[in-house]
């Protein structure tokens, strides 16, 4: 929610363009302001004082003042209110006087709270996920020029998530926050500039992408990978897509994991060793990777990497299978034919028990 927090102290001149907070302009003619009744002064130095913003931080009396602008119908008050209890800021964390106040803010066309509410719905931050309502304020904040509505939205119509997935769309609004100075949605243009369906992406596309994979990220370590894998943005290179699959692998990314263990059992861009193929295998089927778990499956049925073991190879057919790998479901019966009755009921046993002590995320 820090993002959030970020878009109401800039919607309150609390912060700078830059994101740096910025101090309050004329503190005393806010607060008295303020103490005339005038609900915009409560409001704003009610967060000045929540956050310590040209006055010493007092969050007790930052929420009276909040309180005092939201009672009198203030969006901004509101809107600074609902964060406080979303947050626990001055306030015992309160999810239904959150998102009612944020609500509130929201109808009155507070962007800053339509991005808060989209957040939340999309996320299934504090509440279920819904993607319809999700989408609706996404639209209302983007539509005002908000960059963390903008953001969003990009992302849904990147996912195809409560709209039709529309990459074109998605890059559009990606780039008008980015253009405010999102580095979440630089990022996100970087990641799709590698899963573009054509392979035309610019120099600054692909630049962007390769620092921010030097600098950590690791989605866009694995976009690398894969533009390296695939040869089509840049020369194909299965060293260096190995090199990059790993860096995001050891930072937990599933994809990358998977990878990984391909180019190790297959030889390509490292030496082929099918015991470190099963142990990224492993890793990502850990994650819950189906076909991760279906290549386990078979590692155990051939011994290789690992010591045959039918009833290990029974029980990942079962986990794949379990997860949806198709092609899973159908080896099933051909793995038990090779085992003995009690050793299918050993494979339903540990199957269980993985299941029970590896719930799905």
């Amino acid at each position: 929610m820090k993002i959030a927090l970020a878009t109401l102290l800039l919607a309150a001149g609390l912060v700078a363009g830059t994101g740096a907070l910025a101090q309050v302009p004329n503190l005393e003619a806010v607060r008295a302001a303020a103490e005339k009744g005038d609900a915009q002064g409560q409001a704003l130095l009610g967060m000045a004082l929540l956050v310590g913003r040209g006055t010493p931080r007092n969050e007790a009396a930052g929420i009276d003042w909040l309180k005092k602008a939201a009672d009198q119908g203030n969006a901004m008050g509101q809107g600074f209110l609902g964060y406080a209890y979303l947050e626990g800021l001055g306030v015992p964390k309160d999810v239904v006087q959150g998102m009612a106040w944020t609500r509130k803010s929201a109808v009155q066309g507070l962007a800053a709270a339509q991005a808060t509410l989209a957040r939340l719905y999309f996320a299934g931050q504090d509440v279920p996920v819904n993607d319809e309502e999700a989408v609706k304020w996404m639209r209302l904040a983007a539509n005002q020029g908000n960059r963390d509505g903008q953001r969003l939205l990009g992302a849904a119509f990147a996912t195809g998530r409560g709209v039709p997935k529309d990459l074109d769309e998605a890059r559009k609004w990606l780039q008008l926050a980015a253009n405010q100075g999102d580095d979440e949605a630089k990022s996100a243009l970087a990641l799709l500039a590698g899963n573009a369906p054509s392979p035309r992406v610019s120099a600054n596309d692909f630049e962007r992408m390769k620092a921010l994979a030097e600098s950590g990220n690791r989605e866009a370590q694995h976009n690398l990978a894969f533009m390296y894998y695939e040869g089509k943005v840049v020369p194909e290179n299965q060293a260096l897509a190995a090199q990059w699959y790993r860096k995001a692998a050891e930072q937990g990314l599933v994809t990358s994991q998977f990878n990984l263990a391909v180019h190790y059992a297959t030889g390509s861009g490292l030496p082929k060793d099918m015991s470190q193929a099963v142990h990224w295998y492993l890793l990502a089927a850990e994650q819950h990777h189906a076909k991760a778990m279906y290549n386990l499956s078979i590692a155990y049925e051939r011994g290789e990497g690992v010591t045959r073991d039918l009833v290990e190879a029974a029980m990942w057919v079962r986990l794949a299978a379990k997860s949806g790998h198709e092609q899973a479901a159908k080896s099933m019966a051909q793995v038990d034919a090779k085992l003995r009755p009690d050793e299918i009921a050993d494979a339903n046993r540990r199957t269980a028990l993985w299941l029970k002590t590896n719930p799905k995320p």
